[in-house]
């Protein structure tokens, strides 16, 4: 789920803006990522209440894409204007940083959750939201414009120090 205030786009944006020349990339980016806008997961969610014979389903959703995490960070670099060179971290590396970083900062940059959630597939049916709602979601990059022209460094610094 993303949009306004996440701590995906957000998150990554920001991590993006604050690190020089160089981002960390968990494994080899190839996890497939099924991004849905909040207020399209609202509306979704939204349309379950009012139908009564949604009681009781699973119903999967998620965005109109399959997107690598190594394409949404390419997307999101360029809705704010920041290209990094790319650094494959394995995971083990990638956890003992982690590990490291929750020593130094009242909310950890990324947590072990994070890599968990980065360490498979997580998506479904491409036209689940429309044959389910009827309705075609946004797509990831039609929809970051809440990204551009945000004080990353501050956001940053203050997140460090109040979590």
């Amino acid at each position: 789920v993303y949009g306004p205030g996440d701590d995906f786009t957000t998150h990554l944006a920001m991590l993006i803006k604050v690190t020089p020349f160089i981002f960390p990339v968990l494994g080899d980016g190839r996890t497939r990522l099924q991004p849905i806008h909040v207020e399209d997961l609202a509306r979704c969610i939204e349309a379950t209440l009012r139908d009564p014979t949604t009681v009781g389903q699973v119903i999967p959703l998620g965005g109109p894409q399959h997107l690598t995490y190594e394409e949404a960070l390419t997307t999101i670099m360029r809705v704010i204007g920041s290209r990094r060179v790319r650094l494959h971290v394995r995971r083990p590396l990638m956890q003992r940083w982690v590990e490291l970083t929750r020593k130094f900062f009242a909310r950890p940059l990324v947590t072990l959750a994070d890599l968990d959630l980065l360490a498979m597939d997580n998506i479904t049916d491409l036209v689940s939201v429309p044959r389910h709602f009827k309705f075609e979601p946004r797509r990831f990059a039609d929809s970051l414009d809440y990204l551009r022209g945000q004080p990353w460094r501050r956001l940053f610094w203050r997140l460090l120090r109040t979590g």
